[in-house]
């Protein structure tokens, strides 16, 4: 039998658990990690969502064949639980959901053994090809539809090309997302890639060697093998980013970008109303293919007819540290801030050691106010575009400058 108590608690973000509190440890799942768990978690699982239960999973190792499938009105906590997935088939998560809300995902430790691998090797999931970049398409958390009330918390994910990722079809389906005191670490494409989002809290996660996508095919490069995002964000509204730790990544730190409507020739979900503060971003290097580095990129531009693609309507960027001592240049420039936004305020953050010949403290358009950062041993400490021409500050002798608002 399984030995449950009353418990009701709440949550941050207004979330209510009231139901039994499920100790698994008379459930007969193996966690000893030598045979399949993943029908006996899913029983599990299934019959704490009809319970409206906080569920405890025994600790243990736990193989896993399969993704598990969570619901509504869901708490799970994973301490000292560690899953460990065995795919046959690329693009596949450890946890999904659809269409939830008043989820929480908590404790776990989700391990698969993915690495960078910078020659081809025979795909795992297909022996007529071959991958390169990292090397596998795992994904530990993938949650998608219509969602509310998430709280994903306390988690240690590593060796998934995608970490977490949150998604909708375009339009802006899901709010109230807390993604707090994680740690990612070796991971391929993005840690956290969350898509049309309103009310986002991303905090005090660890983030660490990001190291480029994977690709599968029968002639695949290295160069192909050119994503690798600490935070990868498009349609975000109404969200704030703090206190994150970002270090080693081969594109961004932290990406705004937008999707595109086709059919409108316009940008789906511009970002809106953000706020990026007291993050440390170190170890931005080793880009690859068409794609640059940055500490903090907000992505924007000019296209062929030369019109101002603006992707992010509303941001504040402020108090952060971002230092790229000891990286090592790849293929393109790299960023300390690069900033495309229609709005943008840019203050007190301090950027230090872009040295690279294209090296970069700040790179914004001419619609952003930039006061009190301290910009240090960069080769170029700042620089001003307006429709896709740039005008350099240059790097200079003294040790710090503190720029004045440019509009």
């Amino acid at each position: 039998m399984v030995k449950i108590m009353r418990k009701c608690k709440f949550i941050v973000l207004i979330m209510l658990f009231c139901g039994y509190y499920a100790h698994a440890s008379e459930l007969n799942c193996d966690n000893t990690g030598k045979i399949d768990a993943t029908d006996c978690l899913q029983k599990l699982i299934d019959s704490a969502s009809k319970d409206n239960t906080e569920l405890s999973i025994k600790a243990g190792k736990y193989i896993i064949t399969n993704s598990i499938n969570l619901y509504s009105t869901l708490k799970v906590n994973g301490h000292g639980v560690v899953l460990i997935p065995r795919f046959n088939n690329p693009n596949t998560a450890v946890f999904v959901g659809n269409n939830v809300n008043n989820l929480a995902i908590n404790g776990f430790t989700i391990y698969d053994n993915g690495y960078l691998s910078e020659s081809k090797i025979i795909s795992k999931y297909d022996n007529s090809k071959f991958t390169i970049g990292f090397s596998n398409s795992d994904i530990a958390i993938r949650l998608g539809g219509k969602l509310s009330n998430i709280i994903i918390e306390s988690n240690f994910i590593t060796g998934f090309n995608r970490g977490l990722m949150i998604y909708n079809s375009g339009e802006r389906k899901n709010n109230n997302i807390a993604i707090q005191n994680n740690t990612f670490n070796n991971i391929g494409a993005s840690a956290i890639d969350l898509e049309y989002v309103d009310n986002a809290h991303v905090l005090k996660n660890n983030i660490y060697n990001i190291l480029g996508n994977n690709v599968e095919n029968k002639a695949p490069v290295l160069s192909d093998s050119k994503f690798g995002d600490g935070i990868y964000l498009r349609g975000i509204i109404n969200s704030v980013f703090v206190g994150n730790n970002i270090s080693n990544f081969i594109r961004g730190g932290i990406v705004f970008e937008g999707g595109w409507n086709k059919a409108t020739d316009s940008v789906l979900v511009p970002n809106n109303n953000i706020d990026v503060s007291n993050n440390k971003i170190t170890l931005a290097q080793l880009s690859r293919g068409t794609e640059e580095n940055g500490g903090i990129w907000v992505e924007g531009y000019q296209d062929k007819t030369g019109r101002r693609i603006v992707k992010t309507e509303s941001i504040n960027i402020h108090d952060n540290y971002i230092d790229n001592f000891g990286a090592k240049p790849g293929a393109h420039s790299q960023y300390g801030i690069t900033c495309g936004a229609r709005k943008a305020n840019l203050y007190n953050n301090r950027i230090t050691n872009f040295t690279d010949v294209h090296g970069y403290g700040i790179a914004c358009s001419d619609l952003c106010k930039i006061s009190d950062n301290v910009l240090i041993n960069n080769s170029i400490n700042l620089a001003v575009y307006k429709l896709g021409n740039f005008v350099q500050l240059p790097y200079q002798e003294s040790s710090t400058i503190l720029s004045k608002f440019l509009k």
